[in-house]
């Protein structure tokens, strides 16, 4: 971008290959590049040009833009998106939701919730809504809504899906950990029932069948096997201080 205000684009990812070439290709034109790799899947990898890696859930230093899009590993911002933001960076100062439109198993989903994705750098962190999808929070002041959503296409097989959901969990047991979140069953199952709902809910483009449940099960598996892996990483810990 040039002009007015800077823009990182930071990416929370649990390995590298398409998924997140392809997301970083997607925001080729941010004035900053950051993959943030908690679980040190990356470490060695030869990543774009400008790109930093972070190892941990916290850009820190490795950005100084005063605006910050944050975005998953296989997301992909739209030309369309990317002219939404150069148009909110450019009005007045606020915080933006972004809404997510899935796509796979010949089916498209636009869901309900939309976190905030785009947020001034000041005070902004990384967060987890309930059901593990990416947020910026919490934050002061006012919070709007861009028009254009972020793509995130699934797929475009089940076992194809269940390593990125793998890959994914990984990440997002790393990022749970560094909030001090605990496992409990009753957050496991409420966090699985609310990202499969989301998709269940979610707005069709045309009349659709069982893609929209696929999309619900993997939804539900995601946030499930990440609690699983924190449940792992938490008695890892407690084994080596015995």
């Amino acid at each position: 971008m040039t002009g007015g205000p800077t823009l990182a684009a930071v990416v929370l990812a649990g390995a590298g290959g398409a998924r997140l070439a392809r997301t970083l290709a997607s925001v080729a034109w941010a004035d900053e590049r950051a993959v943030l790799d908690p679980t040190g899947a990356l470490a060695g990898a030869e990543l774009p040009a400008g790109v930093a890696r972070v190892g941990g859930a916290v850009p820190g230093d490795a950005i100084r833009a005063p605006w910050v899009l944050a975005l998953a590993a296989g997301e992909v911002v739209s030309p369309a998106l990317r002219d939404a933001i150069a148009a909110a960076l450019a009005g007045p100062a606020a915080a933006y939701r972004v809404a997510r439109e899935v796509a796979g198993f010949d089916t498209v989903l636009r869901t309900r919730g939309a976190p905030i994705r785009l947020a001034p750098r000041a005070g902004a962190r990384l967060a987890l809504d309930r059901g593990l999808e990416l947020a910026i929070g919490p934050l002061a002041g006012p919070v709007r809504r861009l028009a254009e959503p972020l793509l995130v296409p699934v797929g475009p097989t089940v076992r194809e899906a269940v390593a990125a959901l793998v890959a994914d969990g990984g990440a997002l047991a790393a990022v749970l950990r560094a909030a001090a979140v605990r496992p409990t069953a009753r957050r496991m199952l409420a966090g699985a029932a609310a990202a499969a709902l989301r998709v269940l809910a979610a707005r069709a483009q045309a009349r659709v069948r069982w893609g929209r449940w696929t999309l619900a099960v993997l939804a539900g598996y995601r946030t499930l096997y990440a609690y699983g892996r924190l449940w792992e990483l938490l008695d890892a810990e407690a084994a080596a201080r015995e």
